[in-house]
């Protein structure tokens, strides 16, 4: 019987329990792998390099299509940890500035795709009329979908009603992402090449 220990950032290993005894190995002489985990939390965002080309660690951050990128060389310290830390140091500042500005900072903006063409703007119908609806998040966090009705389809100014509708549709979407969101909406549509 095996089982397999997975480890972020660590290579994976193969235990067999039956070939442990074996081995001469006891189970408290198994390495305690949580330090595993609590250095990949403290390195997110930061890796260290050791090769020709450079050496030291390399902070990179992204968030709302925005793209940070800064090294800290292991040259300039009297150590490696010193180099560490600063960068470190540089990246909780980095991510303490963005959540002071950013609205709603931890929460995720998502929006898939619809018939419509449109982000966020899905096309229903109901006993044979079309509408527009947005789905938002109010100002209680309930999520609520808006309707913008376009009518029959088989109407004479069906294709004007629809475009309408979605102008309005739109400009709804954006309102209450900007309320919610602010800058960060900008760049999320910029990211989904809306802008």
């Amino acid at each position: 019987m095996h089982s397999l220990i997975s480890i972020v950032g660590a290579p994976l290993i193969f235990v067999s329990w039956v070939n442990k005894t074996a081995l001469g190995l006891l189970e408290t002489e198994w390495p305690n792998f949580s330090f595993y985990h609590k250095t990949n939390i403290e390195m997110k965002n930061i890796t260290k390099i050791d090769d020709e080309n450079f050496r030291g660690y390399w902070v990179r951050i992204q968030r709302d299509h925005r793209r940070v990128s800064k090294r800290f060389r292991r040259r300039n310290y009297d150590s490696w940890e010193a180099a560490k830390e600063d960068a470190i140091e540089y990246r909780d500042q980095w991510l303490k500035d963005w959540r002071e500005t950013a609205r709603n900072a931890d929460e995720k903006i998502q929006y898939q795709q619809s018939v419509t063409g449109e982000l966020g703007v899905h096309l229903t119908s109901k006993n044979g009329k079309v509408a527009l609806g947005v789905s938002y998040k109010n100002e209680d966090g309930e999520q609520k979908i808006k309707q913008f009705w376009v009518g029959d389809p088989e109407a004479e100014d069906y294709d004007e009603r629809y475009e309408n509708a979605m102008e309005k549709a739109k400009k709804f979407r954006d309102e209450v992402n900007m309320k919610r969101f602010g800058v960060r909406w900008i760049n999320y549509k910029k990211r989904k090449g809306l802008l």
